[in-house]
């Protein structure tokens, strides 16, 4: 025989299941408090590129330190050096060229004054690159320069007489669409030093880059090897730069070519 249990206990009975009811809606209720800022956040920033540092030091004329550095590649960016003639900048891993001019001291840029030009050089990963400048002197050079047939000179005429003044030579290594080249500068026999009391930086030494290799010694040879390429030799005092390291040698030689600068033993 079943009896019917009171009220009191099938109220009883029935608490608990209220109180599991209770503690389900409050903790999806804490739940959905602690999701709803996440849908009011933004979207992650984009990932920043990654960069490589590069300075130097800028030898000019007479101690002259006001120079611009211009970096033109996937971006441009333009800075200034200190009193002492330094400058530094960060910069996108990439392709890049490299243009020194003048500015005044109001800080006016005059980039129809180019003391400087690096040819294209490619970074491909995170590094820092020191690369000291001791200008060509073509502007303490003065040719006269003829054309054809006493007609006026072209420009490749006026090219010709520049480099020759400041004892600048390139040579169009290319590689893979990238228009590197071998540029060798510097060393008394040419034209900005051919006086005796001429005894800068850039008289004393020569000076040769190729894409991130730069090397400055007593005397710098490029030999170009067609259809592309040659041999870069150095001699006496050789100071080897790159985007890895820096190295001193009595002499050495490289090989050129693809966009490389492959030590020859």
């Amino acid at each position: 025989m079943f009896h019917q249990l009171p009220p009191e206990d099938k109220i009883a009975e029935g608490a608990p299941m209220s109180r599991i009811a209770k503690c389900c809606t409050l903790s999806c209720f804490a739940v959905l408090l602690l999701w709803l800022p996440l849908f009011g956040q933004s979207a992650p920033p984009a990932t920043q590129p990654t960069t490589f540092h590069i300075t130097g030091a800028i030898s000019g004329f007479e101690n002259e330190h006001s120079f611009a550095v211009i970096f033109d590649g996937i971006s441009s960016k333009t800075v200034m050096t200190n009193e002492a003639g330094i400058y530094e900048a960060n910069l996108p891993l990439g392709l890049w060229t490299m243009t020194v001019v003048a500015h005044g001291p109001d800080g006016k840029i005059f980039t129809n004054m180019v003391r400087y030009r690096r040819p294209p050089f490619r970074v491909t990963a995170p590094t820092r690159m020191v690369f000291d400048i001791s200008l060509p002197q073509g502007t303490l050079c003065t040719i006269y320069v003829g054309g054809r047939d006493g007609g006026p000179p072209t420009p490749e005429d006026l090219d010709r007489a520049k480099a020759s003044c400041a004892g600048e030579e390139f040579f169009p290594v290319p590689s893979e669409g990238v228009p590197f080249e071998v540029h060798v500068w510097g060393g008394r026999h040419w034209g900005a030093c051919s006086q005796v009391t001429n005894n800068s930086a850039v008289c004393k030494h020569t000076f040769a880059t190729y894409n991130t290799l730069s090397v400055e010694a007593d005397r710098v040879v490029f030999t170009p090897f067609p259809p592309g390429g040659g041999i870069l030799e150095a001699n006496g005092s050789v100071v080897v730069r790159d985007s890895r390291r820096e190295y001193h040698r009595n002499s050495i030689k490289f090989l050129i070519g693809g966009g490389q600068a492959v030590e020859a033993q």
